[in-house]
């Protein structure tokens, strides 16, 4: 039987924040949180990690009607562990997002999470603002950034992230 003690990686300058047997959080200065889930469910992913263009439209879906966004998805590997990693932003109350990124590790009766919480301090809106000139929006559209802080996938406008290497344009920001 799967449980905590089968995935593990380092917790250095992260505090233990709570630990039920099914979740583990830790806390680090800046309120930041790290997680380990374990689902003893089949995982409720869209689709297999074959179809991530089902998988994808799953999650923006979600995240969506949730207010958020869907910043990426993709198809990873933890040491040679077929994984899912998922970035997502939401919208705090005042200003700034909040970005949740996340490991699933989808097994056939079970999954784990490991998910990092980390919301936006001080100057906010960089990150979009440097993604905005890299993808460079088209001109003559009536209003090019409909959406985008909605789901950056917009596959009805002009782009869609994801297609190869989507973290290309995210990790040279």
């Amino acid at each position: 039987m799967p449980d905590l003690q089968s995935v593990s990686f380092s917790t250095e300058g992260w505090r233990t924040a709570q630990d039920d047997g099914m979740m583990r959080a830790w806390e680090n200065a800046e309120k930041d949180t790290l997680s380990l889930h374990l689902f003893l469910k089949v995982p409720d992913l869209a689709g297999p990690l074959s179809r991530i263009d089902r998988i994808r439209e799953g999650y923006r879906t979600g995240i969506v009607q949730a207010g958020g966004a869907l910043v990426e998805v993709e198809i990873d590997e933890l040491e040679t562990v077929p994984a899912l990693r998922t970035i997502f932003k939401l919208p705090q109350q005042l200003h700034g997002m909040s970005y949740i990124g996340a490991w699933t590790i989808p097994r056939k009766s079970f999954s784990f999470v490991v998910k990092v919480c980390c919301a936006e301090h001080g100057t906010t809106g960089i990150r979009d603002a440097v993604v905005a000139a890299k993808i460079q929006l088209p001109h003559g559209e009536d209003d090019p950034f409909q959406g985008w802080f909605q789901s950056l996938f917009m596959p009805s406008k002009f782009i869609l992230l994801n297609i190869h290497r989507p973290s290309s344009v995210m990790h040279s920001a």
